[in-house]
């Protein structure tokens, strides 16, 4: 039996999967929890399929596959839908409720899939999920603040809130902490659906 915690983060290039990955490692760090996170893989630039794979405790490797995660972190529906095969029966996952648009909507050449059933589907599959509802009023780019404080309310996450609340003071940039503080704490507190 393995005594790492595995976390993957899914999203779209421009949402902060790279801002996350380096807070979680920070505070992880200052926590005295031995951390290490795969390569990005995807295009981190916007538009692009992103993910991160984490890995908390002891591990020869950071990499890791199917029914692998324990947490996930899905910052765009359809993203995090198609990532699931990373969840076993006892994952907890946020997943934020927000669509971003492939270029193929956009464009009027495709639709936009109802992500309703894979959260409905989701709820009975996994031990727990924190679905952000699309109409949350916060800035884009602050969401996946958001999205974190609320993951480190799921039972057992890896990082206490704490440390990543001083992970995020330590690294703003000082025009934009308040408000990346007060997205974060939001999220801890938020009551979800």
């Amino acid at each position: 039996m393995s005594n790492s915690i595995k976390l993957v983060i899914t999203g779209i290039g421009g949402q902060g999967i790279v801002y996350l990955v380096n807070l979680l490692t920070e505070a992880a760090l200052t926590a005295r929890t031995e951390v290490g996170a795969s390569e990005i893989h995807g295009l981190s630039q916007r538009g692009g399929s992103v993910n991160a794979c984490m890995i908390f405790g002891h591990s020869a490797s950071t990499l890791f596959g199917p029914g692998q995660a324990d947490y996930m972190i899905g910052l765009e529906p359809l993203e995090a839908q198609r990532n699931i095969g990373f969840l076993h029966r006892h994952s907890r996952a946020v997943i934020d409720g927000r669509r971003v648009y492939p270029f193929a909507v956009s464009a009027g050449n495709a639709r936009y899939p109802d992500t309703g059933p894979f959260i409905e589907f989701l709820r009975t599959r996994i031990d727990q999920i924190l679905y952000i509802d699309a109409t949350l009023e916060l800035q884009a780019t602050l969401r996946s603040l958001y999205a974190l404080g609320q993951a480190s309310t799921l039972k057992g996450f890896p990082v206490p809130a704490s440390h990543l609340g001083a992970a995020i003071v330590r690294t703003a940039r000082p025009e934009r902490r308040t408000r990346q503080v007060e997205a974060f704490d939001r999220g801890c507190g938020a009551n979800t659906l």
